[in-house]
C-alpha cells in the first residue's frame, strides 16, 4: 500500500498484536508467518543508490488487478522470449524502440543464489552488443529494466507480484528516481494496456499484452494441458526453483541478517564492444 510523503496515520490502524508491520520506500510490508521464524527485511542495492529518492507504485503497468493466479504473472516475467513473440511479432511492436523487441542473437538463463535471471543479447547496427538482463529473486521480487534505447544502466526498480487470492494478483514496486527527474511515463507504459486509447474488447483481442496473455490461460492455468518446449526453458527453470524454495521454507531456512542489509542485484542494460 503506498504511503503519503508525510507520516501516514493509517500505519497506526494496521498495527497487529501478532504480525510485525514495516513501512519502507512508500509501501507497507506485513509478515504473517510464525514469529519464531521472522526473517530479516531485505534491503536491495537498487534502493541504496545515491543522488535519488524512492517512490512507491501500486498496480502493474497493465492497469489495475490481473485476474489470474500469481504464478502465471511471475512465469510471464521470466519467459524472455515473450518480449519477442507477444510484444513484437503478434500484432506489431509494443516498444518504442524496435531494437528492444527484435529477435535476440543469444539468450542465456542462469540460476543465481536466490533465484534466476536471463540475459538477452542483440547485435546493434553499429557493430556493438547489447545485453539486457532481467532478474528474479524468490519469492515475490522481480528486478526489471526498461530502456527506450540501448544504453548502459543499472536496474531502477524492485517489482512485486502480490497474490490477492488464488485467482487475482496485484503489482507493486519501489523505484529509485534520480533527484529532480520525477517519475516519467515511459514509451512502453504508453503502449501498454494502462495507456491505451482504445480499450474495446475487439482491440485488445487483436493487440494483446501481458494482461491478456496471462489471463488467457484461465484463472488458474492447468499445467497438465501444456506442451512445454525448449523455448520455455525460463518457465521450467522458474518452477524448479520455486519448488526448491518451498522446501527451504518448510525447513526453516532464514536469510542471513548481515546479507539482508544489502542484497546485490545484477539486472540492467549493458552496451559493450
Amino acid at each position: 500500500m503506498p504511503l503519503e510523503p508525510a507520516a501516514n496515520p493509517f500505519l497506526k490502524q494496521i498495527q497487529h498484536p501478532c504480525y510485525p508491520v514495516r513501512e519502507f520506500g512508500g509501501l507497507v510490508f506485513a509478515y504473517m508467518g510464525p514469529l519464531d521464524k521472522l526473517p530479516e527485511f531485505p534491503i536491495y542495492d537498487v534502493w541504496k543508490r545515491e543522488g535519488g529518492e524512492l517512490k512507491a507504485r501500486m498496480g502493474p503497468r497493465v492497469g489495475g488487478p490481473v485476474n489470474c493466479n500469481w504464478l502465471q504473472a511471475e512465469e510471464n516475467l521470466m519467459d524472455a522470449l515473450h518480449t519477442f513473440w507477444l510484444h513484437t511479432l503478434h500484432s506489431g511492436a509494443q516498444f518504442p524502440s524496435q531494437t528492444y523487441g527484435m529477435n535476440p542473437d543469444e539468450l542465456k538463463y542462469e540460476e543465481t543464489e536466490m533465484g534466476m535471471r536471463f540475459v538477452l543479447t542483440r547485435k546493434l547496427p553499429n557493430g556493438r552488443w547489447w545485453d539486457l538482463i532481467w532478474e528474479m529473486i524468490m519469492p515475490l521480487n522481480v528486478h526489471l529494466v526498461y530502456t527506450e534505447e540501448p544504453k548502459t544502466d543499472q536496474v531502477r526498480a524492485v517489482t512485486y507480484c502480490v497474490p490477492v487470492d488464488d485467482t487475482h494478483q496485484l503489482g507493486a514496486s519501489i523505484r529509485w528516481i534520480p533527484a529532480g527527474q520525477g517519475e516519467a511515463v515511459t514509451g512502453r507504459e504508453q503502449l501498454a494496456p494502462a495507456g491505451r486509447n482504445d480499450t474495446s474488447y475487439e482491440y485488445i483481442q487483436r493487440h494483446p499484452d501481458d494482461k491478456e496473455a496471462v489471463e488467457g490461460q484461465g484463472p488458474i492455468a492447468l499445467h497438465g494441458l501444456e506442451h512445454l518446449v525448449t523455448s520455455d526453458k525460463g518457465v521450467i527453470m522458474f518452477r524448479r526453483i520455486l519448488r526448491t524454495a518451498i522446501q527451504a521454507v518448510k525447513k526453516g531456512i532464514i536469510r542471513d541478517a548481515v546479507k539482508a542489509k544489502l542484497i546485490p542485484t545484477t539486472a540492467g542494460s549493458v552496451v559493450r564492444d
